[in-house]
């Protein structure tokens, strides 16, 4: 499963849409769309940790460990 299948699925699950997530994150919606859809490439490779932070945290996810099996790190976020 593909971060972005495992978020969506945690929002789905949390009865959560795509507004509900950008609302409470001030993430632009095609960004969070982006993310569901694991084009990672879209989002700017400034804000792509922290986004992906951002949202695992709304849907209960361990943003650690999300980020960590992106392979990414949390230094300067």
């Amino acid at each position: 499963m593909s971060i972005g299948e495992k978020l969506k699925s945690a929002r789905e699950q949390n009865k959560l849409s795509v507004a509900d997530i950008a609302r409470r994150s001030y993430i632009q919606p095609k960004f969070i769309q982006a993310i569901d859809d694991n084009n990672l490439e879209f989002i700017p490779a400034s804000h792509r940790k922290h986004f992906i932070k951002e949202y695992a945290k709304l849907v209960g996810l361990n943003s650690n460990e999300v980020l960590e099996e992106l392979g990414l790190s949390l230094i300067h976020i």
